[in-house]
């Protein structure tokens, strides 16, 4: 059963609830700034594989990991390289994901920090790592009112923080900088121009970069 709360200002106790549900092992639907996401802990290797089961995702395209400050990336990386730090500086919280090496130039890992109020506010009430892509089937659109994401999840989620419209009804752009060079995976909301002005270089895009680098994909 899919529990629906509806966010009309004031959602204080929706956010605990729903925080408290992904601590249990819980599927959390939550609005960001792009289109409605569904999490889970990231440490319950359960409630991740009931996300790739839910939306019917290839286990070969991993999740990111939800943030609400920069200060997190500590957590997960070694180093910020420069160009990551300018990115972040222009566009988080935003659109944008980044894919950034664990360290010794391994499997890349997205991060996401979403510019809205109920989502920074869950993460940080969670006080988990939150692993979370789009809230929908893969393959069908991306939700990005409430009464999409409660139809496109009902009785697969367990909650649907259910909000308004979201700000750009349109994915975030995701950028792999594990390569010699930044390279667009997917152009969402941010376009190419806005990331080669914020950092000063041209910047590829992946059916440009050899399929050998093996970037692993992100998405829906």
């Amino acid at each position: 059963m899919t529990e629906v709360f509806n966010l009309t200002g004031g959602d204080a106790e929706c956010i605990r609830k729903a925080a408290e549900a992904l601590r249990g092992g819980k599927l959390v639907v939550f609005p960001t700034e792009t289109v409605y996401g569904i999490g889970c802990d990231a440490s319950n290797r359960g409630a991740v594989e009931r996300i790739y089961a839910v939306k019917g995702r290839p286990e070969s395209k991993p999740l990111a990991l939800y943030l609400s400050s920069v200060a997190e990336l500590g957590r997960y990386v070694e180093s910020v390289p420069e160009v990551a730090e300018k990115l972040i500086s222009c566009f988080w919280p935003g659109p944008l994901t980044l894919l950034l090496s664990r360290g010794g130039g391994g499997e890349r890992i997205g991060f996401r920090m979403p510019d809205d109020e109920n989502a920074l506010a869950l993460i940080r009430e969670s006080g988990c790592a939150i692993a979370g892509t789009s809230a929908n089937r893969s393959g069908a659109p991306c939700p990005v009112s409430g009464d999409e994401a409660v139809r496109a999840m009902r009785g697969l989620a367990d909650i649907v923080l259910r909000g308004g419209r979201t700000r750009y009804a349109g994915e975030s752009t995701i950028i792999d900088l594990g390569a010699p060079g930044p390279v667009i995976v997917r152009e969402g909301v941010i376009g190419r121009e806005e990331i080669e002005a914020a950092v000063g270089i041209k910047v590829m895009t992946n059916d440009k970069f050899h399929k050998s680098r093996a970037i692993r994909r992100f998405g829906d």
